[in-house]
């Protein structure tokens, strides 16, 4: 029982002269930075894709009738596009071909 306490109380003092000395807590921060970068980075990629897969699951494919309906107010917005596209060309009277003037000089 006393080798226990002997080794207890040396362990504590250690313990202790750790924490208080700068040298030496920089030592063990500096030694454990590197493997404390690998573990967020990992962290920080699992979590990513299993939030990732999770979503996925929980959203599951875009049902057939939501497709066909985007796609139907998709070409309506097309052809309103168009329209004031050419309203737009109607008003500034603007036409696809454009009177080309053509000069020849010498270069």
């Amino acid at each position: 029982m006393r080798r226990f306490f002997r080794i207890l109380i040396i362990l504590l003092i250690v313990a202790l002269f750790a924490l208080c000395n700068s040298t030496v807590r920089s030592f063990c921060a500096e030694t454990v930075y590197p493997f404390q970068r690998v573990s967020v980075w990992a962290r920080v990629q699992l979590v990513g894709r299993l939030s990732a897969a999770w979503k996925g699951l929980l959203e599951g494919p875009e049902p057939e009738s939501v497709a066909k309906g985007r796609a139907g107010v998709e070409a309506w917005e097309l052809a309103r596009l168009r329209e004031e596209n050419a309203q737009l060309r109607k008003a500034l009277q603007w036409s696809v071909t454009q009177p080309v003037k053509v000069v020849a000089a010498p270069v």
